[in-house]
């Protein structure tokens, strides 16, 4: 194994799997951050685009998906045309108790009409629950969510 440099990788994979009948290729693993270190049912991703790339290999996502890792299946999943996106971060609902109770969000980008987008899944369901317009924001940038109580003890 080599890196893209050339260079000989150190790490090694703890865990690979195949899950449902259709071999799709993913990156960005997210999990309900309350189950963290425990088994969790439910694990999502982005799917790595067929036909779509940033060059040089670096890869575009097109999909998201949701995987139920217990009945090793692709349960549900979500796309918009023409969209692709970025790594996501799961938000649990305060008000729901299930592992899949909360919210994915995660950056979006209409590549031909340089537009960029805050998008807001249902994480049990996948249904799109709002689409925010942003500023244009450079495909690969990260962010994370930072509840209010958590800012206000930050900043005094």
């Amino acid at each position: 194994l080599q890196t893209a440099g050339g260079g000989e990788a150190r790490g090694k994979v703890v865990e690979s799997r195949e899950v449902g009948a259709e071999r799709v290729y993913s990156d960005f693993p997210e999990i309900n951050p309350e189950y963290t270190g425990r088994p969790v049912r439910y694990g999502y991703s982005l799917r790595i685009s067929e036909g779509k790339s940033a060059g040089d290999g670096v890869p575009l996502f097109d999909r998201v998906m949701k995987m139920n890792l217990e009945e090793e299946t692709v349960e549900a999943s979500w796309e918009s045309e023409g969209k692709v996106m970025d790594d996501m971060t799961f938000v649990p609902d305060p008000n729901r108790q299930e592992e899949d109770g909360g919210w994915l969000l995660f950056f979006s980008h209409q590549l031909e009409a340089s537009k960029s987008f805050l998008e807001i899944l249902d994480a049990s369901t996948l249904t799109l629950q709002c689409t925010v317009e942003l500023p244009r924001i450079p495909l690969g940038f990260h962010a994370t969510f930072v509840p209010v109580e958590v800012v206000k003890t930050m900043i005094g």
